[in-house]
């Protein structure tokens, strides 16, 4: 007979190590957009001031690193398609994501660093990269339906 899986939710992580995680984030996505995807962990950890074992027990793996930094910025990009949708008018919702889109990036240099990553075979991020299509197919259907937007404009379907 096999034990059943303990589904309680783990604790919340101590405020230091929250704070260890952030600074890892942010040195890694600083770091991949300068160096690209490849760049030395150690370097990471440095840039953080952690040390090696600190950024690998928050990220076991280059990829769960990776993961971890596509899942932060689809967040934003996430946030800013809903407040897209959230206009009546298609053509101000899709002309309000590009100036936020250009917006963020323009203040964030390293902000879609993740657009040029890949993790193969990471469902929670190709389900957000999923969600996140739908959504930008919905914005660009609205403007579309209106007539503001030619019908052969879509989103690129792969990646």
């Amino acid at each position: 007979m096999t034990q059943p899986r303990n589904t309680a939710p783990s604790p919340p992580k101590r405020r230091d190590a929250q704070r260890n995680r952030q600074k890892i984030l942010n040195a890694a996505r600083c770091l991949f957009a300068t160096h690209g995807a490849n760049a030395s962990l150690d370097a990471v950890a440095c840039r953080a001031e952690v040390g090696s074992g600190t950024l690998y027990r928050h990220f076991p793996t280059r990829e769960s690193l990776v993961a971890a930094l596509l899942r932060e910025e689809y967040q934003a990009f996430h946030s800013v398609l809903d407040q897209a949708l959230a206009h009546e008018d298609g053509w101000d919702g899709l002309c309000h994501y590009l100036e936020q889109l250009c917006s963020t990036q323009i203040s964030d240099q390293h902000l879609g660093v993740g657009l040029t990553l890949a993790v193969p075979g990471d469902r929670e991020v190709e389900a957000v990269r999923a969600s996140l299509r739908e959504k930008m197919v919905d914005l660009l259907g609205r403007a579309q339906a209106q007539g503001s937007l030619r019908g052969d404009i879509t989103p690129k379907t792969s990646r």
